[in-house]
């Protein structure tokens, strides 16, 4: 017997439910939307459509109806099936760091149901693989990075009409979801930075003792350290961005890759920017670069020898213990909020959406404007 929250004339199969509802069907059709995700819509939703429908047929029973009519008669029959397409469109459409990140993701949920339905995985499936990453000792942020590239893949397939409700609807972010804090800010000392750059300025040796050429990728560190600009965002600037008459910086809108179809690196730039409050002494630090070379991309190190050569010949040389992360925008941040005394000044080159994240964030690292001013006036030997 088909049955429900409420019904009110069972049937005993159901094709019996669907041939008694198709006459109906153009009735219901007007809240279709709330029908087909019953089991989602609050009570409020749940008696608007009962208002609908005819005295003897169920909410449940129209639901079943039309969840079952308007799936994919196509649709793959298997989890494994599901993500082999879902990995095949991505690898076509995003790079392939973000790719490999929906690889990870989903394979923790294919090992446990690689052969089963898609309808099969339940909220209490994926909430019981997070708290055993959770158990192994995952990060907040990784446990929440994990449940956001499924929810690309559960959106997908719902829109796709494979499964008939997106059963990521079922937990909560606020409370299902291990909480996580405002990372750590770590801005670097003033006299390590004034050492960093002064290698960028002038090269250094490798561990091995070879000399090390770095001043060609001086004005990438530059742009990170006294403008604010990720290195994402950093690796992918052109000397044409520069506007020397205004002393402006403009970022154009951000577009696929000529050369592969995908998303270029540093997608948070991807609305046009332009800059115009830049520090003086960051213009030294361009002006250095000869201008026969001013063209195309500006030189960027290696991820394998920036990671493998030339931070630890940095670290060595400088005394720096750890390179933590973000540490060239941290210290830009720490540096310019202390000199201006501005958040909103501050939030606006860094492109923050508001203040907020600058109170959370740097107000416990600032320095005295005295030793702001030195930061920024960090300059090549040479200028």
């Amino acid at each position: 017997m088909v049955a429900g929250k409420q019904v009110n004339s069972p049937f005993e199969t159901l094709e019996e439910a669907r041939s008694h509802l198709r006459k109906f069907e153009k009735k219901a059709s007007k809240i279709g939307g709330a029908i087909a995700k019953y089991a989602d819509a609050n009570w409020r939703e749940y008696k608007e459509a009962k208002r609908h429908l005819p005295k003897d047929v169920s909410l449940v029973e129209a639901a079943i109806f039309y969840s079952n009519s308007n799936l994919d008669p196509n649709r793959p029959s298997r989890f494994s099936d599901a993500m082999d397409m879902f990995m095949r469109l991505k690898k076509r459409n995003v790079d392939p760091r973000t790719s490999a990140g929906y690889s990870t993701a989903l394979n923790d949920i294919k090992v446990r149901f690689s052969t089963k339905p898609l309808d099969a995985i339940r909220s209490s499936d994926l909430l019981h693989i997070l708290n055993d990453l959770i158990e192994g000792g995952a990060e907040p942020v990784t446990i929440r990075n994990r449940f956001r590239d499924w929810r690309v893949f559960f959106n997908w397939i719902a829109r796709k009409r494979y499964v008939k409700t997106n059963v990521l609807l079922e937990i909560d972010l606020a409370t299902d979801l291990p909480a996580v804090e405002s990372s750590a800010k770590h801005p670097m000392k003033l006299e390590h930075v004034e050492a960093t750059m002064a290698l960028f300025d002038s090269g250094c040796l490798d561990r091995n003792g070879n000399p090390l050429d770095i001043s060609q990728y001086c004005l990438w560190a530059a742009l990170q350290f006294f403008v604010g600009f990720r290195s994402s965002e950093a690796d992918r600037f052109r000397y044409d961005w520069f506007e020397l008459e205004t002393k402006s910086i403009c970022v154009p809108e951000w577009k696929r890759s000529e050369a592969t179809g995908l998303k270029e690196k540093g997608a948070k730039t991807k609305d046009p920017w332009r800059i115009s409050d830049i520090q003086p002494n960051f213009w030294k630090w361009f002006d250095r670069q000869p201008e026969k070379r001013r063209t195309g991309r500006i030189p960027v190190p290696g991820k394998r020898a920036w990671e493998k050569d030339i931070r630890p010949a940095i670290l060595s040389k400088c005394g720096i213990v750890k390179w933590a992360s973000n540490a060239k925008r941290d210290s830009f941040a720490t540096y310019h909020i202390s000199l201006h005394a501005n958040p909103g000044r501050t939030a606006l080159v860094l492109k923050h959406k508001n203040t907020v994240r600058l109170y959370e964030s740097y107000l416990g690292t600032m320095v005295p404007p005295s030793i702001a001013e030195k930061y920024f006036s960090i300059v090549p030997d040479r200028s």
